[in-house]
């Protein structure tokens, strides 16, 4: 995948830049994690963590951005420019055609529309990298990712008591979705 690069605004006109995860975003990647509230890392990891272990960090930004595509996201409307969110999928070793995703926003930013507008963005990588379904585990207490996915038809079955397993159709999101960063991304050849 090319460099990708591009501003925009949330819709409370915080402005944001998303571009592709690096190797070097790796200790901006341990710095937001220490921003996420317990409940945040929680929801997110599905688990526990104090700190995110190195490997694991390694792991979230040593990617190859075909089958592992990971996106993050800076608010640069004041100087510090502070990393926000992160969102990623990994496509399924024996379902080429089906890629887990993520998306983490931290607490700060919660309930602006980074979340879906990084849903939206995520959606058109796969769909340009071949893949035609998301699937998910999500905390049953976590409410915001539950709507989300269930308002765009994304089917779901109990995993545990604690965790739902979603999969989405992402040729059904394709149809019914207004795709205002397509060109964007078509233009920097990452399509």
């Amino acid at each position: 995948m090319p460099d990708l690069e591009f501003e925009t605004k949330l819709a409370d006109g915080t402005n944001i830049l998303v571009r592709k995860i690096q190797d070097s975003d790796k200790p901006c990647l341990m710095t937001e994690f220490d921003k996420l509230s317990p409940n945040s890392r929680h929801c997110r990891f599905l688990s526990s963590m104090n700190r995110l272990p190195d490997r694991y960090a390694t792991y979230l930004t040593n990617i190859d951005h075909y089958n592992h595509v990971a996106l993050c996201v800076s608010d640069i409307s004041d100087s510090k420019n502070q990393g926000i969110g992160v969102a990623r999928f990994i496509r399924l070793h024996d379902q080429p055609s089906t890629a887990e995703f993520a998306i983490t926003v931290v607490d700060e930013y919660h309930g602006r529309g980074l979340g879906s507008l990084l849903m939206d963005i995520l959606i058109q990588f796969a769909l340009d990298n071949g893949i035609k379904h998301f699937e998910a585990y999500v905390l049953n207490s976590n409410d915001t990712m539950k709507h989300m996915l269930i308002n765009r038809g994304a089917t779901w079955c109990v995993e545990t008591d604690a965790t739902l397993h979603f999969r989405l159709s992402l040729q059904h999101e394709n149809n019914n979705r207004n795709w205002v960063f397509r060109d964007a991304i078509q233009k920097l050849g990452c399509a």
